[in-house]
């Protein structure tokens, strides 16, 4: 047997680890829009410029992509043990994007195994928003039982406390057992938990037909969240068509809106499988209200040909009269800003984690849905994810495809 001493053997020296060149650089913070090039070095940002040169070990011709800061999804359900919840990389960096927020899938009681056992393990980057209830909110039983509440409001802030380098908010769902059980009384209590904790409020609005709640009662707690909530707390679902929507016909809310969105409250146009209506962001942008952020509420029972891929999902926006520069904005810094996270994502700032995501737009007939068995409509431009960038290292997106007709 032969033996080798490579004790001596040394690569060649190197400026830049990885230069994406010739794309389209698209960084609202930075206020880029044109063809440049983005060096990496040592996971990190190291130039943003024209025609970087300098000795690389790998190039990447990005010539007729999009190079973009890496996307921030504010609004996933990522722990896998509940019955609605994807793997934190099918929806991240395998959809193309490199951060993802997981949406209150865990409480509590359940947030140390998330984090032992996905966050702490994924290539994507895995931040999260606590639910209020002890085990997260896809087991929301009708027990929110007031004996135990001192008890539970000091195990969620332990829990903050702990993890506060991962858990960035709070959520909760203005749903019919937190309606019944907790009312406006529960919207105070909740609000004064997020301040003890120095933490933002997520709101699910928008709810299905109940019995036990008349049209009134919904949205009365709808108005009281619009009074109620504070700068930087966020209206997940905004534009949806459910009881309890934001953007009504006759337009009864719009003045609450309004000074709720002056004052700080985050729109999200949240999508999901039945949480997004075209017709309601047609509606809001008529009267002069626009999405903050966009995100995809994606569970293993809405990435399906309601979203299909991450770049379906945001394409559907461009239907309505939002421009690409816009999309990408409510996509990456603004999405970044909602979750506390613009000082590491965002943009491609240098010295920043190396997270880009680089996609092509592509023109045809493409089909949307707004929402599983709601409204189809067409679009002629579709938004693809091709790779992103993860603190340097290049992973290739698994599409699922989507529908179209005479793709050119």
């Amino acid at each position: 047997m032969n033996t080798y001493d490579l004790t001596d053997m040394t690569l060649p020296g190197a400026q830049y680890d990885l230069i994406l060149k010739n794309g389209h650089v698209i960084d609202a913070e930075l206020g880029l829009d044109g063809i440049l090039d983005v060096a990496v070095a040592n996971g990190k940002i190291a130039a943003v410029a024209g025609d970087i040169a300098g000795p690389c070990y790998d190039i990447i011709d990005c010539t007729g992509k999009l190079v973009i800061p890496g996307f921030v999804d504010a609004h996933q359900h990522c722990y896998p043990p509940t019955w609605i919840s994807l793997n934190p990389e099918t929806g991240g960096i395998y959809n193309g994007v490199p951060t993802v927020v997981d949406a209150g899938s865990s409480g509590y009681m359940t947030f140390p195994d998330f984090y032992k056992r996905y966050i702490t393990r994924s290539v994507t980057d895995v931040y999260a928003l606590l639910h209020l209830h002890p085990t997260g909110f896809a087991s929301e039983p009708e027990c929110w039982d007031s004996k135990t509440q001192k008890i539970q409001t000091y195990r969620i802030i332990e829990t903050v406390g702990e993890y506060r380098d991962r858990i960035i908010g709070l959520k909760n769902r203005a749903m019919e057992t937190f309606i019944v059980h907790k009312g406006l009384k529960g919207l105070d209590e909740m609000l004064q938990l997020c301040e003890r904790c120095e933490l933002p409020l997520t709101l699910h609005i928008g709810d299905f037909f109940s019995e036990r709640l008349s049209d009134a009662e919904v949205d009365g707690f709808t108005r009281a969240a619009l009074e109620r909530l504070r700068p930087g707390d966020v209206l997940a679902h905004a534009f949806t068509d459910k009881r309890g929507k934001l953007f009504r016909e006759d337009g009864a809310f719009d003045d609450l809106i309004r000074k709720a969105v002056d004052r700080g409250v985050l729109l999200d146009a949240c999508v999901g499988q039945t949480n997004f209506s075209r017709t309601s962001l047609k509606r809001a942008l008529e009267r002069g209200f626009k999405p903050y952020l966009i995100s995809s509420d994606y569970g293993c029972v809405s990435i399906d040909g309601v979203n299909n891929n991450w770049g379906m999902n945001l394409s559907r926006f461009l239907t309505v009269g939002l421009t690409l520069n816009e999309i990408l904005t409510m996509t990456t810094i603004n999405a970044a800003k909602a979750m506390r996270l613009d000082d590491r994502k965002g943009s491609l700032q240098i010295g920043r984690e190396a997270d880009v995501s680089v996609l092509e737009l592509h023109a045809g007939e493409y089909q949307f849905m707004d929402h599983k068995e709601g409204e189809r409509f067409s679009g002629s431009e579709l938004l693809v994810p091709a790779f992103v960038i993860r603190k340097g290292i290049a992973y290739h997106v698994i599409h699922k495809g989507a529908p179209q007709v005479n793709c050119n």
